[in-house]
């Protein structure tokens, strides 16, 4: 009875033991899983559930244990058919009635319940799972394997986590709606933690609270901001293709307009730079030196009302926005605004400081994630609430004084800040990986790599590597194979590479060569687009704040492991003494690599790095290759761009650090 103690109107429209459900009469089956249905379902569904109680009646004879109906998967909120507890097995049916065929998405819609039964339902970490799908009218069997299944487990803290954090800052915006105050407020976590998918619940929730309020009523409305473009596109599809997938669930028999679909989305998640577009049209031009922004009145009245119609600003990444000059000197280029003299967060502030009645800021903050040219990171934000808007309300977690966030000065710079007025809480602090639900200490791992800390990173990955598997290969098509040999159900792969692996064209990977993101990620393998055809590869830019499954990342020449101290002979590969604690960072320029001598520039590209090494949830493989060992007849290497020395190098750290190569790892993983 493992699954007893469920609450039966949340998990299940029907429980009984076998025997007893054997001997029910059918209508009163049918009728007890009809009540409880809390949806007005369809003609077909109805026959369907008739279907599958006569059949199971007949077919379920003599068996001993437990059978529930439409059963809720925690983490799809979907409901499984049928799920069967024999004998310590579970059982999860899918039943597609009518069909002649194994559809391949049928097929892997009953192993994503059953892989997130394993993930993520508690009372089936211990048991084996077995999932079966029945096409009614098809004349063949589906042969499913059930390799390694019962190894994955996995907590909900990270999902308990997740809620906690969401409701403190619901209760944040309540709170400054009621008591008519301008508030900001700082999530942070590590890589993965579920930042962006705070952001979304809190947008997702204030759209559809107000998408039934009138016209005139006062409408607390959110809007999603991110200054990643790729991700802002995937975003918008993923949210409308599900919009469009839940009304044919509900209405069948109406065709619903993707467009509309389309256009609510884009309504609450937008590109930043768009908005701070919109926002610019509130600003009087032209701008005068020394004399402070005003608003124009031909589109604002003085108090933003008209313009901004949001309460609500989230921005995601936020330790990416521009810093002043990035900002003056592009607006000044692309816009002609001269005289512009403020950062981003401070320009974004300043519309919403505008609003008559209140307003809420929310950033969404990673440390250590800045990867480009003039992002400002989180003490810009900090300096603009404590420098001009100190009337503002400031929440923050007390992970927000550590140095990787604002160099340790969060509190000195809010110096001149009330003591009411700052508001410390550790729920806006998400401690817990949701992303790699199976590697909660990926991050900590990550960073002693990128540090160099060779010891600390062997002690990081001995805790890592039992429900993590990190293994290494110098072949692209032995990655590949792993990545196509893990992944189960929807599970998603890719390849992915700094853009500076500019040397990786031999291998046929171009990062000149830019992926239809959106495509990149949702769609499967039977597009070529797809991240799961293994062509087209994603950069940090294409994949900072969103996932995989699985990650195979390529690792060029542009940051190499010490090579002054880790010299090699070209004749042998013998591994080298390891003495030294550096990286050598290099772009590719006019045919050859250059040093990067700039500090500012090598922080970008070890945070790139820091990137791609934390985007599976689930587990990667890194590819160093070998590099070009012909030689001409004077004995010079023919390609100098990618002599062995700067893959060698960085692959043996890597082994050094504990790293199994997969040919050494194919037993254990």
């Amino acid at each position: 009875m493992i699954y007893q103690c469920e609450s039966k109107m949340s998990r299940y429209f029907y429980h009984n033991s076998i025997h007893d459900f054997v001997l029910a009469d059918h209508d009163s089956v049918w009728g007890e899983i009809a009540t409880n249905s809390r949806n007005d379902d369809n003609l077909a569904q109805k026959d369907s559930w008739s279907h599958e109680i006569m059949r199971l009646q007949a077919d379920l004879i003599g068996l001993d244990g437990e059978i529930f109906f439409e059963y809720s998967i925690p983490r799809l909120g979907k409901r499984a058919d049928v799920i069967l507890l024999i004998n310590g097995v579970v059982i999860v049916l899918e039943y597609k009635v009518g069909a002649t065929y194994f559809e391949r998405q049928d097929i892997e819609q009953v192993w994503d319940y059953t892989l997130d039964l394993k993930y993520f339902h508690q009372r089936s970490h211990d048991l084996w799972i077995i999932p079966v799908l029945v096409a009614t009218r098809a004349h063949q069997y589906s042969k499913i394997p059930n390799k390694s299944i019962a190894d994955i487990t996995r907590t909900d803290a990270s999902g308990r986590s997740l809620e906690r954090t969401t409701n403190a800052v619901l209760d944040i915006i309540r709170e400054s709606e009621r008591e008519k105050q301008k508030s900001i407020c700082f999530v942070t976590g590590v890589p993965g933690a579920g930042k962006t998918l705070v952001g979304l619940n809190i947008a997702i929730a204030l759209f559809d609270i107000n998408k039934e309020k009138g016209d005139e009523e006062d409408r607390s409305l959110a809007v999603y901001l991110s200054g990643n473009g790729p991700l802002v596109k995937v975003l918008r599809e993923a949210l409308s293709r599900d919009a469009v997938e839940q009304e044919k669930a509900k209405n069948p028999n109406t065709k619903y307009n993707k467009t509309k679909a389309h256009k609510a989305v884009d309504s609450f998640i937008m590109d930043v730079y768009h908005h701070r577009d919109y926002v610019m049209q509130m600003v009087k031009k032209p701008l005068k030196p020394g004399e402070a922004m005003e608003v124009n009145p031909k589109v604002a009245s003085d108090d933003g009302a008209y313009w901004l119609t949001e309460h609500v600003d989230i921005f995601d990444e936020a330790q990416r926005s521009w810093t002043k000059d990035q900002l003056c000197n592009w607006l000044s280029r692309k816009k002609g605004i001269q005289n512009f003299n403020m950062s981003e967060p401070e320009f974004l502030t300043w519309g919403l400081d505008k609003k008559k009645d209140w307003a809420v800021i929310v950033c969404l903050v990673g440390g250590g994630q800045e990867i480009n040219n003039g992002e400002a990171g989180i003490s810009t934000w900090i300096s603009a609430i404590n420098d001009s808007f100190n009337n503002w309300h400031v929440y923050y977690p007390r992970k927000l004084v550590d140095k990787e966030y604002a160099d340790g000065h969060v509190e000195e710079t809010l110096s001149s800040l009330p003591s009411e007025q700052k508001h410390p809480m550790d729920e806006l602090h998400l401690a817990v990986s949701q992303r790699s639900f199976r590697a909660e200490n990926l991050s900590n791992f990550v960073k002693q790599l990128l540090d160099a800390n060779i010891e600390a990173a062997k002690a990081q990955l001995q805790i890592l590597s039992a429900n993590y598997p990190i293994v290494l290969t110098r072949d692209l098509n032995k990655a590949k194979t792993w990545l196509r040999s893990k992944a189960r159900g929807s599970e998603r792969y890719g390849l992915l590479v700094s853009s500076q692996a500019y040397r990786l064209r031999p291998l046929s990977i171009d990062v000149r060569c830019k992926p239809d993101t959106v495509h990149w990620f949702l769609d499967d393998i039977t597009d070529i687009r797809s991240s799961l055809f293994l062509e087209d590869v994603a950069t940090e830019f294409d994949v900072q704040g969103l996932e995989l499954d699985w990650a195979g990342v390529v690792w060029d020449g542009d940051m190499i492991y010490d090579p002054e101290h880790l010299a090699l002979s070209a004749r042998d590969r013998k591994k080298p003494e390891l003495t030294g604690d550096m990286w050598t960072h290099r772009s590719f320029n006019g045919g050859a690599w250059q040093n990067i001598a700039s500090s500012m520039r090598q922080m970008y590209q070890i945070n790139a790095y820091r990137v791609l090494l934390t985007r599976a949830r689930q587990g990667m493989i890194i590819c160093v290759p070998y590099g070009n060992d012909d030689k001409n007849i004077d004995g010079s290497y023919k390609d100098t761009t990618r002599l062995p020395i700067f893959y060698d190098n960085t692959y043996y750290y890597l082994k050094a650090i504990g790293i199994k190569d997969i040919d050494e790892a194919t037993e254990e993983y």
